[in-house]
């Protein structure tokens, strides 16, 4: 029958090379992606990272705990080094 190879719609089941063809037409991941696509509430690529238009209106500030306004970068160099204080203190 040949070598067993992963499955080229779902790899996480193997399948015999010489029955590929034939696998194909018939393999069960490759109904339920068809089914799935074709429901209307479907969108491909969504949940598949990046930050897509959020509404972002371009105004990345945020208040501080001391009511100072400051970016994402300045908040998350506090973050970080409020981490690294407590890692500190737990592992002198």
């Amino acid at each position: 029958r040949g070598a067993r190879i992963p499955c080229p719609i779902d790899p996480s089941h193997l399948i015999f090379e010489s029955a590929l063809a034939k696998h194909v037409l018939v393999c069960p991941a490759a109904k339920e992606r068809e089914e799935t696509c074709s429901r209307e509430y479907y969108q491909e690529g969504t949940n598949t990272g990046g930050h897509g238009d959020l509404g972002d209106d371009g105004n990345n500030n945020m208040m501080d705990v001391g009511g100072e306004e400051t970016t994402d970068l300045e908040r998350a160099k506090q973050l970080a080094m409020a981490v690294l204080k407590v890692f500190c203190s737990v592992f002198p």
